[in-house]
C-alpha cells in the first residue's frame, strides 16, 4: 500500500517476506512475518510501523519504545479499502490513501460486473501439506473468510456451508462430500517455502505434478483445478483486482 500510495523513498525497513514490488527487495530487513526487532526499529529512527490485527502482541513493545504504530484489518474487501484511506491519513498524504482506495474499488467493480450466468460451485484451498504425496487434509476459505468474498466477486459459489468458519480443515471425504465443480488451490511461493528435509522446491512446485496428486487423491471428482503460484494471491491489498480475475478465469474455465 505504501508503495502503491507513492511513499517508497519513506519505507524505512521492511520484513523478509516482503517482495512487491522490486523496490522493495533492496530495503534493510527487521525481521520476519511475527519476530520484527524493535532494537532494530529504534536504531534507524522509524517513526511508523504499520501492523496488521494479528500483530498486536507488538503493540505495547513498540508504545513502551516510544514508536508510532497504526493497526490496519484485512477481513473483507471493505476493510482492505478502509485501510489504504487510514494509512494515507497516518502518513500526512490522506488524497493518495483515498485516491489508491477508489482506483481499487473501481477495478473491483470493473471485473466483477464481468460475472453471467450461473455461479459453479468453488473451493479454495489456502494450505495443505506440500510434501505429502496424497492430499487427505488442508484448510480452506470458508464463505465468510475474505477469500468467500472474492469468490462471490469472481461470480462463484462458495462449496462450504454458509455456517463454516472463516478457515476450517476440511478432510478428503468432506470435499467429496462438498462436490465442487471448481478447485483453486493458493500454494505460495516456492521462494517462501521452508522444509525440514531437503526437498527438491522446483519440483514440489511444479504444475503437472501438483495437478497429478489431486488427481491421485480425488480420481472420481470432476472439479476443475487451477493452481496460483505467487505472494500476490496470498495478501490483501491494492492487488485484489489481481487476485479476483483469476479466481474469474477459473470460475469461466470451469463453465465451458
Amino acid at each position: 500500500m505504501l508503495f502503491a500510495m507513492g511513499l517508497g523513498d519513506r519505507v524505512a525497513a521492511v520484513t523478509t517476506f516482503c517482495d512487491h514490488p522490486r523496490e522493495a527487495l533492496s530495503k534493510p530487513k527487521v525481521g520476519g512475518f511475527a519476530d520484527v526487532s524493535i532494537e532494530a526499529l529504534i536504531s534507524m529512527g522509524a517513526d511508523l510501523v504499520v501492523l496488521q490485527d494479528i500483530h498486536s502482541p507488538m503493540t505495547q513493545q513498540l508504545t513502551r519504545a516510544g514508536i508510532r504504530w497504526i493497526m490496519l484489518r484485512q477481513d473483507s474487501v471493505a476493510q482492505v479499502l478502509d485501510s489504504m484511506r487510514a494509512l494515507g491519513r497516518a502518513c500526512g498524504v490522506p488524497d493518495r490513501g483515498q485516491a489508491l482506495a477508489r482506483r481499487t474499488e473501481s477495478q473491483i467493480r470493473a471485473i466483477s460486473s464481468r460475472t453471467k450466468g450461473k455461479r459453479p460451485r468453488v473451493l479454495v484451498c489456502v494450505s495443505r501439506e506440500m510434501e505429502a504425496g496424497r492430499i487427505t487434509s488442508f484448510y480452506a476459505a470458508g464463505p465468510r473468510s475474505f477469500y468467500g468474498e472474492l469468490v462471490r466477486l469472481a461470480g462463484g459459489e462458495n462449496c462450504l456451508p454458509p455456517s463454516s468458519p472463516p478457515y476450517p480443515m476440511v478432510f478428503a471425504e468432506g470435499l467429496l462430500a462438498m462436490r465442487p465443480q471448481v478447485v483453486i488451490d493458493l500454494v505460495g511461493d516456492r521462494n517462501f517455502y521452508h522444509s525440514s528435509s531437503r526437498l527438491n522446491r522446483d519440483e514440489l512446485f511444479d504444475l503437472n505434478e501438483i495437478r497429478r496428486k489431486w488427481r491421485r487423491s480425488f480420481p472420481n471428482s470432476t472439479f476443475k483445478l487451477q493452481v496460483l503460484e505467487g505472494t500476490v494471491y496470498l495478501r490483501p491489498g491494492p492487488r485484489i483486482p489481481v487476485v479476483i480475475d483469476a479466481f474469474q478465469r477459473a470460475i469461466r474455465e470451469a463453465s465451458r
